[in-house]
C-alpha cells in the first residue's frame, strides 16, 4: 500500500463494505487512564467535534487532554464488526499521522480474519518515536495533527477515515 497523496480521496466508504467500526478507546496503558471511549463496555469518555467538509461517518475531531501528549505509550482499541454472512480475510489497516502537513509516522496492520456476524476487538500499543522530538508538544498543541486511516480488503480500498486530534 502506498502513502496517501493529493490524488487520493480525503474520505471514502465502499458500498460493498461489510465491516463496521462499532467501538473505539484511547488510553494510557501505564496508568489505565481512558482519554476517549465510545460504544464499548466502558462509559463514554471524551469530547468530539465534526470536521468541516467530511461526513460524520468518515471524520471526527477528538478533543483530548494535554497529558495525552506526555504519555510515553498509547493504547488504541477498536471494535470491528463483520456485518455480513461471509468471512473476511486479508484485511490491512494503514494509519498515517501528519502534523502541520508533515508526515510523522505510518503504521501498517494486518488482520487475518473476521468470522461472519461477529464483533472483534483489536488493540494496538503505540510507542511513537515522533513524540520524543524537539518541540513536539508545542507543535501538537498548535496542530493540526491529522490521522488518515485506510482499510483495505484484498488490497482494495474499502474505507478511508480522517481524524484530527485537538488538546485542552
Amino acid at each position: 500500500m502506498k502513502s496517501t497523496d493529493s490524488t487520493d480521496p480525503l474520505y471514502y466508504t465502499s458500498p460493498n463494505l461489510a465491516i463496521g467500526i462499532t467501538g473505539f478507546t484511547i488510553r494510557n496503558p501505564s496508568t489505565g487512564k481512558v482519554y476517549f471511549n465510545r460504544n464499548t463496555a466502558l462509559p463514554d469518555v471524551g469530547q468530539v467535534e465534526l470536521l468541516p467538509d467530511v461526513p460524520p461517518t468518515n471524520g471526527i475531531c477528538y478533543i483530548l487532554p494535554t497529558e495525552f501528549l506526555r504519555a510515553s505509550a498509547i493504547a488504541c482499541q477498536i471494535v470491528l464488526t463483520n456485518k455480513g454472512d461471509d468471512p473476511i480475510s486479508n484485511i490491512k489497516i494503514v494509519e498515517e499521522h501528519i502534523l502541520q502537513g508533515i508526515p510523522l509516522q505510518r503504521y501498517d496492520f494486518d488482520l487475518m480474519f473476521l468470522a461472519p456476524r461477529t464483533q472483534n476487538t483489536w488493540e494496538t500499543l503505540y510507542e511513537p518515536e515522533f513524540k520524543r522530538g524537539h518541540n513536539f508538544e508545542e507543535q501538537a498543541l498548535v496542530g493540526p495533527w491529522i490521522i488518515i486511516t485506510s482499510l483495505y480488503i484484498n488490497d482494495k480500498l474499502m474505507l478511508r477515515n480522517r481524524a484530527q486530534l485537538k488538546f485542552q
